[in-house]
């Protein structure tokens, strides 16, 4: 598979662009993103500085806020997103049950 295709496979199962400027994506957070699809997929990933090259080359636009570069139109679908969010919410973070016995 060509990297253009599995990007382009990417882009079109996991983003969708609705140019709302003030909402978007981070690049860790798209790249997560994208690792996230990989795995599912037993697909081996591109290393973060070619994903985000091949993504500019697939014409998501790219601007820097605050130091941190940033897809302002992109935002995450499909199950890969689920598997992202799920994996990257910390422990602490997830309600704990003592005793389900009690419900």
């Amino acid at each position: 598979m060509t990297t253009e295709t599995h990007i382009s496979k990417f882009l079109k199962e996991c983003t969708v662009l609705d140019g709302e400027p003030d909402e978007g994506l981070t690049s860790m957070c798209l790249y997560g993103l994208y690792i996230s699809w990989c795995l599912m997929r037993d697909n081996v990933p591109l290393p973060d500085s070619d994903f985000q090259a091949s993504v500019k080359e697939h014409g998501l636009r790219q601007i820097t806020r605050h130091g941190v570069l940033f897809y302002p139109d992109a935002r995450m679908i499909g199950p890969a997103s689920r598997d992202y969010i799920l994996n990257s919410v910390p422990a602490a973070h997830l309600p704990v049950f003592e005793s389900l016995g009690e419900l």
